[in-house]
């Protein structure tokens, strides 16, 4: 990779824009008035937009349904690494369109990944994936991407290894669709099942939340005054912040995200069963951090709501149930041990997304391509005065924050990036139940 030499936070160079056609390739760096790139843990596909201002009466020469953008946006002069977006989308749709004057035309081309396409379009005898598969849900999850998706080998990030193996039918899904699937299956080897499918700047990934909250961050945004002291004072420094969203205890319970219940009922063994399930556990198992979202005060009961029954969840059939009985041993020996695991993922996944989305901040800052989703940074959190004391930063801001989305903005003369972090944790205190003042409240 070459050197970067980035001398201010605005600086970038659009050395490729072009789109490529059956009717040739046309340079629209001269067009484009403003282009936007997304991604997100929560869609599989990296997406986008671009404002041309066109003059060329590029509408009458391409069918902008069937052509490419091209794209390589740098913040040097470098030529590969984490800084650069370089990066072929499918463009699916014109909106937009607006008559300026009698020369000139503007308009929107809305562009996406092209493996979306591939998904929505994949059928082989006329039909979705609909076929057995028996091992690993991430094995299959590298067979889909590989050979439904003819994804290239460079544009595949983080395959994660999950646990167990099993033996399954994908009901006749696309090949994204087949994708959440095995990630709403899939459990680690803790036994959590916080897998998703999703695609930034490293490729298409099919991993767990646990090793991305455990990966180094890849910066440390500060909010201190810019053109001060330390250059990255100018390079990583937030210029605003909105709380997107803070703890919620009501949610919190009723999500599940402290405790729960599965309900379990299974007509071949005509059982029933019902499982305590202590959410603490899971995200502990999970997190890197101290300190977790998890509140210790008691109802009038003595329970704290780590111990209560906050949540039920029914699920099918529980594989235990199964795995003990005798009648399946007797006459299906291999169903009582390669079995849907339904009661492992369910409850659960529900509950350790909610425990993540509870703390949301959306913040811009000085663009740059290092910042993608999936990817964790580092939150010097806020002052509130311009004092140097510690009793006046805010610390619940502060710490390791998961970047869930992100999106890129480009204009001729300015680029940045507005992320929207999430952390499961929090540095605020937690009071003791045990405590005298919280006790004597509880009476009132």
């Amino acid at each position: 990779m070459a050197d970067i030499d980035v001398s201010k936070s605005s600086q970038f160079k659009v050395k490729k824009l072009s789109i490529v056609s059956n009717a040739g390739t046309f340079d629209i760096t001269a067009l484009f008035e403003e282009i936007s790139f997304f991604d997100t843990i929560l869609f599989p596909a990296a997406s986008g937009n671009i404002v041309l201002v066109d003059s060329k009466n590029l509408s009458s020469k391409i069918d902008f349904k069937s052509c490419f953008l091209r794209v390589v946006i740098s913040k040097g002069d470098e030529s590969d690494g984490p800084t650069i977006l370089k990066k072929t989308f499918r463009i699916y749709k014109q909106s937009n369109r607006i008559i300026r004057n009698q020369t000139t035309e503007a308009y929107v081309l809305n562009f996406v990944s092209q493996e979306l396409i591939e998904s929505i379009t994949y059928s082989k005898g006329n039909t979705k994936i609909s076929s057995a598969f028996q091992g690993l849900y991430s094995d299959v999850a590298k067979i889909i991407i590989k050979d439904y998706l003819k994804t290239p080998s460079n544009k595949i990030g983080t395959i994660e290894a999950t646990k167990g193996v099993h033996e399954f039918i994908i009901p006749n899904l696309s090949p994204f669709d087949a994708m959440n699937w095995l990630a709403r299956r899939s459990i680690t080897k803790d036994n959590l099942p916080n897998y998703i499918f999703f695609e930034n700047r490293l490729g298409f990934n099919f991993v767990s939340l646990t090793s991305l909250l455990r990966d180094s961050p890849v910066a440390t945004i500060n909010f201190d005054v810019k053109n001060i002291g330390k250059p990255e004072n100018e390079l990583f420094g937030a210029r605003n912040a909105t709380i997107v969203s803070q703890y919620n205890l009501i949610k919190a319970i009723k999500d599940g995200m402290y405790s729960g219940v599965h309900v379990s009922y299974d007509p071949l063994t005509q059982s029933y069963n019902e499982t305590k399930f202590d959410m603490s556990k899971i995200i502990d198992n999970s997190n890197s951090n101290e300190n977790l979202n998890v509140t210790t005060l008691p109802n009038r009961h003595g329970l704290t709501v780590d111990q209560s029954n906050g949540s039920r969840v029914v699920v099918g059939f529980s594989s235990e149930q199964r795995k003990k009985s005798d009648y399946i041993k007797k006459n299906d020996p291999k169903a009582a041990t390669v079995v849907d695991d339904a009661e492992n993922y369910l409850f659960a996944r529900k509950s350790i997304f909610a425990n993540l989305l509870q703390k949301r901040i959306r913040i811009t800052v000085p663009g740059n391509f290092i910042y993608s989703s999936g990817l964790n940074v580092n939150l010097r959190g806020f002052n509130l005065t311009q004092n140097d004391r510690n009793d006046t930063k805010d610390v619940s801001t502060y710490g390791k924050y998961m970047i869930v989305s992100t999106r890129h903005t480009i204009r001729p003369d300015t680029f940045e990036t507005i992320i929207e972090v999430a952390s499961d944790t929090t540095n605020s205190p937690v009071i003791s139940s045990d405590n005298a003042q919280v006790q004597e409240a509880l009476k009132e």
